[in-house]
């Protein structure tokens, strides 16, 4: 839904007073923060500081902004504009300033790095200075994206302050896209789906939609209330492993999860404990961080859950990160089913990905990812009792594609010069590089993988399906 101009009527109090200052000033003096550079944008009257994150620094940028609506902030600044003039160009670097965010530095050319994990703690203290339920909506993702659990882990009520709920769903999409459009234009990659496209999917979805999750199960405890699904009247609630986080399919929702898991390298290349720690992290290239995580050991199982949510139930749709994830409090999902990933899903996810990469998409890209993946899993663990070396080429990071290759040749009795092709399509929005994944064969006929669930590009009619 587009906002009323009425709504979007512009104003001229702000700053209009000697008193007021907003947080690009370059009067403002440093509060508890690290000069880290000078810069200046169009709204800026001459260079100036930019800080590390503080608490007061946070605290003064939600005061400044908390009680306007985002919409009182042109999409359409120009350099030319009077520096008293808001645009989303100002809330959004502004915003991603007080939280310590990459940023570029115009004269340098560098990128600085000063995250902090302390600015989320702050956010959570300070979220109720937001009193514009719009405003809140379009600074979400920005936590939400980089630190869900802050929200997730016992502070899910800051979604119910002030009636933001009761923001209508469309306009909460129209928040949660508002700074990824600048000068008229979205900033989004091509391949990620805009909150237009995003809100064209939900709108041509059935009331009560399926959605996707993977999570990670620790052994012994129970997934399922009641364990079994026979017979049991809350079957339908989880317990270990749910959260917030869906996807509109279920390839995307693997991918979220990775797999990581010690278990596979002790399994197939017969390594102990300590040797398999330090292979996974050599081949996946982790961090010191990543391998504190308790859930990559083998104490832990990967699985991948299907719910059914009511449209009027979800948060919020994005794309921004190419997951298609929807956000859902946990407690209005049903628990249909649940499935456990092994190393047939790891080599489909490592083969589909490195795919999607040299196709030169997005994850999300290809909208019938879902029907990929089912085939490429039936091929792969049909293959691989005959093929155990692939196990091991997936696990070290040096695989022989060509071999998983010549399986699907056989599979589909495909004869040489075939290729795999993308149908591409655009959207309305003005998003494009969204496709459909096929395969054509040395005559030049196209067979497509079936669609996924959630897919707004309909296969052609007349194409057979693989």
């Amino acid at each position: 839904m587009i906002m009323s101009k009425k709504k979007r009527k512009q104003t001229n109090t702000f700053l209009q007073s000697k008193n007021k200052k907003n947080m690009m000033s370059v009067k403002q003096k440093s509060k508890k923060g690290k000069v880290l550079y000078k810069v200046r944008y169009p709204w800026d009257v001459s260079k100036r500081k930019v800080y590390s994150p503080s608490y007061e620094r946070l605290e003064s940028f939600l005061k400044e902004v908390g009680n306007k609506s985002p919409f009182e902030y042109s999409q359409k600044m120009k350099p030319k504009d009077d520096i008293h003039k808001k645009s989303t160009g100002y809330l959004d670097i502004t915003w991603k300033e007080v939280l310590g965010e990459s940023i570029k530095e115009h004269d340098f050319g560098k990128n600085k790095e000063f995250y902090t994990e302390k600015v989320f703690d702050w956010f959570i203290q300070l979220e109720h200075l937001i009193t514009n339920n719009e405003m809140f909506w379009t600074l979400l993702p920005e936590i939400w994206l980089n630190r869900s659990h802050i929200i997730t882990n016992g502070n899910e009520d800051i979604f119910n302050r002030y009636g933001r709920m009761d923001v209508p769903f469309e306009t909460r999409m129209e928040c949660v896209d508002y700074l990824n459009i600048m000068g008229g234009e979205s900033f989004l990659r091509e391949g990620i789906m805009n909150g237009k496209m995003l809100m064209d999917i939900y709108e041509n979805m059935d009331d009560e939609i399926t959605i996707y999750r993977s999570f990670k199960c620790e052994k012994g405890k129970s997934i399922r209330k009641g364990h079994y699904k026979k017979n049991n009247p809350q079957s339908h609630i989880q317990e270990e492993g749910r959260g917030w986080s869906y996807s509109l399919n279920k390839s995307n929702s693997i991918f979220v999860n990775g797999l990581l898991n010690t278990y596979y390298y002790k399994k197939y290349l017969g390594l102990d404990d300590e040797k398999s720690k330090k292979e996974l992290q050599r081949s996946r290239r982790l961090t010191n961080d990543h391998m504190n995580d308790p859930k990559i050991y083998d104490g832990f199982y990967d699985c991948i859950g299907i719910y059914k949510v009511k449209k009027k139930d979800i948060l919020f749709i994005t794309d921004e990160f190419c997951e298609c994830e929807v956000v859902v409090n946990p407690e209005n999902v049903i628990f249909e089913n649940y499935n456990f990933l092994n190393i047939t899903d790891l080599i489909t996810q490592d083969l589909l990905l490195r795919l999607v990469n040299n196709l030169g998409l997005d994850r999300s890209s290809i909208h019938n990812i879902d029907g990929v993946y089912s085939v490429f899993h039936k091929i792969i663990k049909k293959n691989l009792k005959h093929y155990p070396e692939v196990i091991k080429q997936f696990l070290t990071q040096k695989p022989e594609i060509r071999t998983i290759f010549s399986w699907f040749e056989k599979y589909f009795g495909l004869k040489e010069g075939w290729h795999l092709s993308v149908d591409m399509f655009g959207h309305i929005s003005g998003m494009k590089n969204f496709g459909l994944l096929g395969v054509k064969d040395g005559s030049g006929e196209v067979k497509m993988f079936s669609n996924s669930v959630n897919s707004m590009i309909e296969l052609p009619s007349n194409t057979t399906v693989l």
